[in-house]
């Protein structure tokens, strides 16, 4: 009941004014979902999903998916690049979000930083000839979804698609090696072998099949820099969704190599800001918490105490946690700033702490400080808590617990509304000179 309620109130909350809602998350360092701001979403690859291509991926990351074709074809060795590409995408998907994601792979192949070109070449399996040609990869992109962006799904699809591919066996059907010009579309082109000489063999007849190598395997990183609007603060934002993004100008996006080589980093914010994301962002890299990068207070108290206790919480220490409640017992205000620091990922273990000691019936000590702590953490964590969809499941006992104890509290605020007002009638009518200073509204002759 009470989670049905609060996550009511957020969604009328989201309807009424966007920023805010989500200001009430980010403050707490996650999304709506629990997601640390820190952390991606969870994505998966499945290779070969299309059987009739040389090489395939479905890429899924987040709200987005992607699938990628890779064939082959055999041309002579030239200048021209060595992947080509067709990317179409459903009408779901925001054409702003296609193009940033083009514009980014078409720098990327013009600079040729996926494929090796020695593995591209053409080998004779059974002959000493060198053959003037080389493979050329043909990708097919389909954009199935997105939310938030898209060049992250899609640079995963294309090289998981390349790895995936299997490179076909060319054989020479000749001893001798012709001195031929053959004119193949508008170029002449010097082909140190006769053309018509060369075979493609069918992928089961390959004995060892040969595949692309990568340069380097590509990451593209984005982070958003989000200005809460209630104490003008800002928080780096990973892996944003769509709806995120809408609030966010100012962004920061790398592409890395996968020994941490930078191979493009570009901003789209004020000149004021470019320090300040880079900081955060190479926090959110190394996965450090932003709860660590807040300053203590003057006596280190609080911080401590949240360190400290958010480490039993993990560890399942109770013993130690009972401790730390017990020490901070007729502190309101150490309380509120020590759980000011608790990280949202201990709050749930935390609760279901409070209920196995509670079944246990093991608070009788210190009964008054635990439900001191309960209430503080209720309180200050009650946006995170709003969107667990299974909270009754983690903390089934505390939530009959609660709701047995405010069962009545509806009624009891009714009766004292009721009190109230006969309060207020019995002092008017125990005064009744207060009628008689009353001035009249209208006064009218004889």
């Amino acid at each position: 009941m009470i989670n049905s309620r609060m996550t009511s109130s957020g969604e009328l909350l989201k309807k009424i004014d966007l920023e805010q809602y989500y200001d009430q998350f980010v403050s707490e360092g996650v999304y709506p979902d629990g997601r640390c701001t820190s952390q991606f979403r969870p994505f998966s690859v499945e290779f070969s999903v299309d059987r009739a291509a040389c090489g395939s991926a479905l890429v899924q990351q987040g709200g987005a998916s992607v699938s990628c074709a890779c064939n082959v074809s055999v041309a002579p060795y030239s200048n021209e690049p060595p992947i080509v590409y067709d990317l179409s995408w459903l009408e779901c998907i925001p054409k702003k979000i296609i193009e940033e994601a083009e514009l980014l792979l078409k720098w990327i192949l013009a600079h040729n930083y996926l494929v090796d070109m020695d593995s591209l070449k053409v080998d004779s399996s059974s002959s000493e000839h060198s053959f003037d040609l080389r493979f050329t990869l043909h990708l097919n992109i389909v954009a199935i979804s997105a939310d938030g962006l898209l060049t992250d799904a899609l640079l995963t699809a294309v090289q998981a698609a390349i790895l995936d591919a299997t490179l076909p066996a060319v054989e020479y059907d000749g001893k001798s090696v012709l001195q031929d010009t053959t004119e193949i579309g508008t170029d002449d082109i010097a082909l140190q072998f006769e053309i018509n000489k060369v075979k493609v063999l069918p992928q089961q007849m390959q004995i060892k099949p040969k595949r692309v190598e990568l340069k380097d395997f590509l990451i593209y990183i984005p982070f958003q820099l989000y200005r809460i609007t209630t104490d003008e603060k800002y928080k780096v934002l990973c892996d944003a969704s769509g709806e995120v993004c809408t609030l966010v100008k100012n962004r920061c996006e790398m592409v890395l190599g996968k020994d941490g080589t930078f191979y493009s980093l570009k901003f789209s914010s004020p000149m004021a800001f470019q320090k300040e994301i880079l900081v955060e962002s190479k926090s959110v890299m190394g996965r450090k918490s932003r709860q660590s990068l807040r300053q203590p207070d003057a006596d280190g108290t609080s911080a401590s105490f949240s360190i400290l206790l958010s480490q039993s919480i993990q560890s399942g220490d109770h013993e130690r946690v009972s401790s730390i409640i017990s020490r901070t017992d007729a502190q309101p205000d150490m309380i509120q700033r020590t759980v000011d620091e608790l990280p949202v990922l201990s709050v749930i273990p935390f609760l279901q702490m409070v209920e196995r000691a509670m079944q246990e019936e093991t608070l009788e000590n210190n009964g008054n400080a635990w439900m001191t702590w309960l209430d503080a953490v209720l309180v200050t964590h009650s946006s995170y808590l709003s969107t667990i969809t299974d909270l009754d499941k983690k903390i089934g006992y505390l939530n009959k617990w609660i709701q047995k104890r405010t069962a009545n509290l509806e009624k009891l605020l009714q009766l004292q509304g009721k009190l109230e007002v006969v309060s207020q009638q019995m002092t008017v009518r125990s005064k009744p000179e207060i009628y008689a200073r009353q001035e009249p509204v209208m006064e009218m002759d004889a």
